[in-house]
């Protein structure tokens, strides 16, 4: 995951800690570190990737 940050490619953690937020949520639990987890990796990648717009 810290290979694919630094050359701006999009990581599994949606696969892996979202995952569990998700199967916690359908059975009416929490995951409240993964979910924090998730949303850090997540806020990162995006400005690892590169501006498309210019």
């Amino acid at each position: 995951m810290a290979q694919d940050l630094e050359a701006g490619r999009k990581t599994e953690i949606d696969y892996l800690n979202g995952a569990v937020v998700t199967l916690a949520s359908a059975h009416a639990l929490t995951a409240p570190v993964n979910a924090c987890l998730s949303a850090m990796i997540r806020s990162r990648s995006f400005r690892a990737l590169p501006d498309i717009a210019s």
